[in-house]
């Protein structure tokens, strides 16, 4: 049995992936902590919470240490679990975009480190050396101290000490924002292969299919847009303190713009290939209609050469000399009209 003074942490090292499979779990229609799917395997020591967008998974593991030098020793040589393997186990597949993120929790008798500014920073920002003012700086924003219990807030993790009533709705808080990071990742990823390995034209088809993928994209980035910020509404200030820091630390703001800056991109390459397409409509018929008025001219010539050399009794050089100027003007006009239609017509 552990002794009193010895310091317990539960480390849970979680992995998020977007997957419409997760709706096979639970549909989560609002975004709210009752209408998220939960699931928890005490033997494999592994919880689950699932989301519209995908879900997220957790492996827990317990840390036992005598002082706060062999706990930070022993959090830190904790290797991250297989995050590919745990999420192919749930969705039967291997993941489109995984993002992983460590949750740290600790009892009351954590709070004495909390402010220990370089303990928390090889904790959680991987800190070998010495700290410098802007580090000290960076951590003490990163501290949320609400007296009872702390928060303290990493790109890599974060951990959680003292008193806290409802540890999962904590754990929820923090899985929220990471299925956000995770869909906004598999949605840039997917916007850019759509960007870069498309071809510069499109036949009807591949447009319409191009255009549909788009729609839903962005279909989807609204929806998220509104997930990762519904948490906050109604919230209580502290909530709303934690979930503003989590995205904040996780990037939300610059993935969304990451993914607004994509979807413009591609819609104007949607937009210029739809103008491409219209104008070389427009080209072919006036090719066509150019077409018909040659077979008319030339039908016309023949009929004035035909009714000079029968109804005017006119040799053929001599008709051939009459129609001379008519059949000139019918050149030049063939010749300018192939310049500025056939020529920009055919090329591609």
């Amino acid at each position: 049995m552990a002794s009193e003074e010895q310091f317990i942490l539960r480390v849970l090292d979680g992995c998020a992936a977007p997957s419409e499979k997760s709706k096979r779990f639970k549909a989560k229609l609002e975004t709210q902590y009752e209408d998220a799917g939960y699931k928890d395997d005490p033997e494999k020591g592994e919880m689950t919470f699932v989301f519209a967008e995908g879900l997220v998974v957790f492996k827990e593991r317990a840390v036992t240490a005598d002082d706060a030098a062999a706990l930070l020793e022993k959090v830190t040589e904790l290797e991250q679990a297989d995050s590919g393997k745990l999420m192919e186990s749930y969705l039967g597949e291997p993941p489109k975009q995984t993002f992983c993120f460590r949750i740290i929790v600790g009892d009351e008798k954590l709070m004495s480190v909390i402010n220990d500014k370089m303990w928390i920073a090889k904790l959680l920002f991987q800190e070998t050396g010495s700290l410098g003012a802007a580090e000290m700086g960076m951590l003490e924003t990163s501290l949320l101290d609400f007296g009872e219990n702390a928060w303290v807030v990493s790109p890599v993790g974060v951990l959680l000490a003292g008193e806290i009533e409802d540890i999962r709705r904590c754990i929820y808080l923090v899985s929220q924002s990471m299925v956000g990071v995770a869909t906004y990742l598999a949605i840039a990823n997917e916007l850019k292969q759509q960007l870069y390995e498309t071809p510069p034209t499109f036949t009807e088809s591949e447009l319409s299919t191009y255009e549909g993928k788009l729609e839903n994209l962005s279909d989807t980035t609204s929806y998220l847009i509104n997930d990762v910020r519904d948490e906050m509404l109604n919230a209580d200030p502290r909530t709303v303190l934690i979930v503003r820091k989590l995205q904040e630390v996780m990037s939300i703001v610059g993935h969304e713009e990451r993914v607004r800056v994509f979807l413009d991109v591609a819609r104007r390459k949607v937009e210029r290939a739809r103008s491409v397409k219209a104008g070389r409509e427009s080209k072919r018929l006036s090719a066509i209609l150019f077409a018909f008025s040659m077979i008319i001219a030339i039908s016309n010539s023949l009929v004035i050469y035909i009714n000079l050399t029968r109804n005017m009794s006119l040799s053929p050089m001599q008709a051939i000399l009459v129609e001379m100027p008519l059949l000139v003007l019918t050149v030049a006009l063939v010749i300018y009209l192939f310049r500025e239609i056939f020529k920009r017509t055919l090329q591609f």
